[in-house]
């Protein structure tokens, strides 16, 4: 069972855990002859720590599931089982170098307990994966490293079949956080420890330097290098990793959460919402799906709270099987497969990484490929107002006249289609609603009345007569209940 591969090429047919749907997941935790659990029920902890919505024990921002549900944008809904504590029968260095032999050890002693054929969700024979929180702290984390288990995730050297199923894929972190542990006052290590090790499970690789010779990646940006050390707005626990950054599009478009839109090089005035809203702009030589540029927005609240800055990110990927599956991404300082082009024109992905961000860079002209080629467009009066990005591809075109209110577009709470020439409009609340189209200058162009929860809007209907972005705005009693930008056919 070959790691994952990212959607830039063919889908794989591996048996990876699918990154859609509601699979249920193994959670076991495990402790050593000479070390044990110190937090108190830790099945019941744990449950909520995956779990429970709204999670906020140890000053985490949110449960595991949480996490994966709100960058999934509701595709991907897991549920995970909790079961142990199971004592294993040796002391924790005994699987320092092998930690997949804990994974099938523990599964190995809970053989009566549960039944593994539960677990394979997609009939594949293999049980989809495990997950072993350990007692104590992690190597990578304060724990002694020449006795304890460094966070990971793999397949197991030595595979066991139970129920049925094959156990082999694994991943493993630790109970306790080493910014507090190693005070002596403990502290569960948050979740974005977890998160990132499922992002492994799902078949993500490390953006760090894996082998520790590379500097300047894209740090606490990117959940899958050191933005699982983040921490939200509550940072009164003394402890890390409790608010990891939002995956970024680049990462949701690997998963099949996001689908870019194309960044034409027509002369526009562009609107990029928050990444929360699962929209991204990417653009590419003709043709070619291996190397491309993804323009994504940032802003510093919810899971991004502990990110560097705010703005737009513009993302340069060079996607390579090899460099992927040896999990080698950023391991080469000459050559990031996976890198921010930075703001500011250094190479460190700090506040000022982000558009206009800190440094105030207002344009960028240099969508330069390895192979030496610029592309087209180039971008300019990058704005940022109320957490919205908004640029042109023209440097003639200016942007007016921003409407504070039209460019809050935080909030998602309903769904809106172009399809042919109809507004297919999906939401959840009942009762009359209305529909607003506004250009991007604020101007109101027109207003529909809307009462079922599913409304059709025949574009010839409302005799627009216009072409390229718009804001949906959709009210009920007067209240704002979401906004949306749409580009007409």
């Amino acid at each position: 069972m070959a790691k994952k591969k990212p959607l830039h090429k063919p889908e794989p047919t591996d048996g990876s855990l699918k990154s859609t749907g509601s699979p249920k997941g193994i959670v076991i935790l495990v402790q050593f002859t000479d070390s044990t659990f110190k937090v108190s029920d830790p099945r019941t902890e744990y449950t909520n720590y995956m779990n429970k919505t709204g999670y906020s024990s140890y000053c985490n921002q949110g449960s595991c599931r949480d996490y994966y549900i709100d960058n999934s944008d509701s595709a991907f809904k897991p549920t995970f089982d909790v079961y142990g504590p199971v004592t294993l029968s040796h002391k924790e260095s005994y699987y320092k170098d092998n930690p997949g032999l804990a994974a099938t050890d523990a599964c190995t002693k809970l053989n009566d307990t549960i039944d593994f054929s539960d677990y394979d969700n997609d009939n594949d024979g293999f049980v989809d994966f495990v997950y072993v929180f350990f007692a104590g702290m992690g190597a990578s984390d304060g724990g002694n490293t020449s006795s304890t288990i460094w966070p990971c995730s793999g397949y197991a050297l030595q595979t066991v079949l139970l129920d049925g199923v094959t156990i082999s894929h694994y991943a493993i972190s630790n109970e306790a956080n080493g910014a507090s542990g190693q005070k002596g006052n403990f502290k569960l290590d948050g979740i974005a420890t977890f998160c990132h090790e499922f992002g492994h499970v799902l078949g993500l690789p490390d953006i760090y330097s894996v082998n520790g010779t590379a500097s300047n990646t894209p740090g606490g940006w990117d959940e899958m290098d050191v933005g699982c050390y983040n921490t939200g707005s509550n940072t009164s626990c003394g402890n890390t990793s409790t608010c990891p950054p939002n995956f970024t599009a680049e990462e949701r478009y690997t998963l099949g959460w996001l689908t870019p839109a194309k960044l034409a090089s027509s002369a526009s005035t562009q609107v990029l919402p928050s990444v929360n809203n699962n929209k991204a702009f990417k653009l590419c030589a003709t043709g070619d799906t291996t190397e491309f540029f993804m323009l994504e927005n940032r802003q510093q609240s919810g899971w991004d709270a502990g990110i560097p800055g705010h703005g737009m990110l513009i993302w340069h990927i060079d996607y390579s099987a090899s460099i992927w599956e040896a999990n080698t991404v950023n391991d080469t300082s000459s050559h990031q497969y996976a890198d921010i082009e930075e703001a500011s024109g250094s190479t460190s992905s700090s506040g000022a990484a982000s558009f206009p961000g800190t440094a105030k860079v207002t344009k960028f002209t240099k969508f330069t490929t390895w192979g030496n080629v610029t592309l087209k467009p180039s971008i300019y009066n990058i704005t940022e107002n109320n957490g919205v990005i908004y640029f042109t591809t023209d440097s003639s075109i200016k942007i007016t006249g921003i409407n504070n209110d039209i460019a809050n577009m935080s909030v998602k709470k309903f769904q809106i289609i172009v399809k042919g020439n109809k507004l297919l409009i999906k939401t959840s609340v009942s009762g009359e609603k209305n529909l607003y189209l506004y250009g991007l200058n604020g101007q109101l162009l027109k207003t529909e009345k809307l009462t079922a929860a599913q409304s059709s809007v025949s574009l010839d209907k409302i005799g627009l007569g216009l072409k390229g972005m718009v804001i949906a705005r959709l009210t009920s009693d007067g209240k704002l209940l979401a906004q949306e930008s749409i580009t007409l056919p």
